[in-house]
């Protein structure tokens, strides 16, 4: 099963759930290399907690904890398709019992099929004037120095109309294997992960164990996505362009999990306004480390 395939469809599942935002909560691991890791908790669930960084070559570094004691290690490795390593620790000496590797694709089945929205929200070849964000940052003679992006965007045609699902069928393992088997096949922030992951367990009423899921899990939703590309545009520099922006709108239509909801996802076009969506843009176009976001048009 190719990554394409399930990251289409597990992108537009793990965003059904709506959870309060959280704070990660930073910890140091020292690994046996005796680097000091900068790593974040992204999920606890009864006695388990996972946590979570990139090392310095890209790999996705997964840490298991069972009362606060490290247990596993899930890698998974960059530009790497559908492969989890896995590292399991003795609690007490830290040292590796065994190492191994999984696949996501013989416990995940992915299906996805092109059909129309009910809605088109534009032509899905031309792009469409969004307005006029604005930025000023102060100069070192005093005042300010203002500029900003015309901004167009448009329904990427190729990876729009999609009705995704997935299904994991008797799921019975570790919760580090189930958080970074969804990860491997999707480029998705841990955020969401952590959301979804703990509302579908508890919505199942399973328990997990001493890092391990107690009862197996079996699941399928599906949701509809929509993917937006932009045109930024330099209002002072009609050759400073970017394409590369992009946002996704998922629409739920799984009859199980909060149908009829819709949810946005990075640069979105209904989150116009909003000061992240400028941030994102200004990081896209600009160099500046002192700015603001002075004024939407």
């Amino acid at each position: 099963m190719k990554k394409k395939l399930l990251s289409c469809m597990l992108t537009s599942i793990l965003l059904i759930t709506s959870m309060p935002a959280f704070a990660l909560e930073t910890k140091y691991v020292i690994l046996d290399d005796n680097i000091v890791t900068n790593a974040e908790s992204i999920l606890e669930i009864d006695d388990t907690r996972i946590d979570f960084y990139t090392d310095k070559n890209g790999d996705k570094v997964f840490l298991q904890y069972v009362n606060n004691n490290l247990t596993q290690i899930n890698t998974i490795p960059a530009n790497a398709e559908d492969i989890v390593k896995r590292e399991f620790v003795d609690k007490t000496t830290l040292s590796l019992i065994r190492t191994d590797e999984i696949r996501p694709s013989n416990y995940i089945v992915a299906e996805t099929e092109n059909i129309e929205e009910t809605i088109r929200p534009m032509a899905a070849n031309s792009y469409v004037a969004k307005g006029t964000v604005k930025y000023r940052t102060p100069r070192s003679s005093g005042g300010y120095h203002t500029y900003g992006l015309k901004c167009f965007y448009k329904v990427d045609p190729q990876n729009s109309n999609k009705s995704t699902t997935y299904t994991i069928n008797k799921y019975k393992g570790t919760l580090v294997d189930l958080v970074s088997m969804l990860v491997s096949a999707i480029d998705i922030s841990t955020k969401v992960i952590k959301t979804y992951t703990k509302k579908l367990i508890v919505a199942s009423g399973i328990s997990v164990v001493s890092g391990k899921l107690k009862s197996a899990l079996t699941t399928t939703v599906s949701a509809l996505r929509t993917k937006y590309k932009w045109k930024l545009l330099d209002i002072n520099d009609s050759s400073h362009i970017s394409y590369n922006p992009y946002g996704y709108k998922y629409y739920i239509s799984d009859s199980n999990y909060h149908t009829g909801e819709t949810y946005y996802e990075e640069c979105a076009p209904q989150l116009w306004g909003k000061n992240q969506l400028g941030v994102w843009f200004h990081n896209e176009m600009f160099t500046y480390s002192t700015f603001e976001v002075y004024k939407w048009e």
